[in-house]
């Protein structure tokens, strides 16, 4: 008998997840915190239960797959994995097929979405999210409730502590240690390791004063 599977949260990453997972797996309900009588009955055709009747009602074997945000910098996500895991919950993943996963060690309750690739030697901890076109170099460690965007990059030997979140296409460069909870800006190159809680940010692009056609027609090569 196939296992149930259930998807923890209702907002952007559990619609995203759904989608991903419409053609290859049935997925039974959506699980919300929430007091049931004030959200919708249902998301994508699919109905919304309270995790509480998730205990009462399916007592068959099941698997739930957490899609939360990394809001409080992933503090959320591991507080909801470490309460289910302690009542017995088992916990699912999601690998997309087009994922090129070369012999990495792979922890659950993992996400990991479409044209990433995970090089030889990695390890990846308990419920971290990875999102498409992601690259990881080679014997990388990746800590527990780690969220990382589209587009990174990490350089070989890096370690990611638990509990950081990378910003799209961050880039990590070879042998760097993120402390736990390090906060990595969008389009940031972090080339020195940092220590736990750190924010590491680029400054953002520079507003040029000129019209666009004119600074095309400036910067094209003959």
């Amino acid at each position: 008998m196939n296992k149930r599977i259930f998807i923890y949260g209702t907002g952007s990453m559990a619609r995203t997840l759904h989608q991903h997972l419409y053609y290859s797996r049935d997925i039974d309900a959506f699980i919300t915190d929430d007091d049931i009588r004030d959200t919708p009955r249902s998301l994508r055709g699919v109905p919304i239960i309270d995790k509480k009747i998730l205990f009462e009602t399916y007592t068959d074997k099941h698997e739930i797959i957490m899609a939360f945000g990394y809001h409080n910098m992933n503090l959320n996500r591991m507080e909801r994995f470490n309460q289910m895991q302690d009542e017995g919950v088992e916990f699912g993943s999601y690998i997309d097929r087009s994922a090129r996963l070369n012999t990495p060690m792979i922890m659950t309750g993992v996400v990991i979405y479409e044209g990433t690739v995970l090089h030889v030697g990695c390890v990846i901890g308990l419920n971290v999210f990875i999102s498409s076109n992601v690259s990881i170099g080679h014997d990388c460690v990746i800590g527990d409730h780690v969220w990382i965007n589209s587009g990174v990059a990490l350089g070989g030997g890096v370690v990611i502590g638990d509990r950081c979140v990378l910003g799209m296409n961050a880039t990590i460069a070879q042998g760097v240690e993120l402390g736990e909870a390090t906060f990595v800006g969008a389009n940031t190159l972090v080339t020195k390791s940092t220590q736990p809680g750190a924010v590491i940010i680029s400054r953002e692009g520079e507003k040029i004063n000129m019209d666009s056609l004119k600074f095309v027609k400036l910067v094209r090569q003959p």
